[in-house]
């Protein structure tokens, strides 16, 4: 958890900002291909491969050159309202091309 490693002075210094902005992190298809996975064998769930990343195949298949891959993360306090969402998102000219959720509501 990220909140046990930062140090108490930090983490209030740094905690408006998590509270009110979203985090947002480029990825490449095979970066988030290993990390979604570790995450769903993390949740303990049996799951074909074929199924798991069936999203990162239909961005694959609408990937242009100069096209973005991005993990999204709404802010702390969307989770606290129960309203969080963290998803992968596909963007083109800064516009949203397709998006597929992970986790939230």
């Amino acid at each position: 958890m990220l909140f046990a490693t930062v140090h108490p002075y930090k983490f209030w210094l740094l905690y408006p900002y998590w509270w009110y902005f979203a985090y947002e992190k480029e990825y490449t298809f095979e970066q988030a291909e290993k990390e979604y996975l570790q995450y769903r064998r993390k949740l303990g769930g049996y799951f074909p491969f074929e199924e798991s990343t069936s999203f990162l195949e239909s961005f694959k298949a609408k990937k242009q050159e100069g096209d973005k891959l991005y993990l999204y993360r709404s802010p702390t306090r969307n989770w606290f309202r129960l309203a969080g969402v963290e998803k992968f998102i596909l963007v083109r000219d800064g516009k949203t091309i397709a998006s597929s959720r992970i986790y939230g509501n």
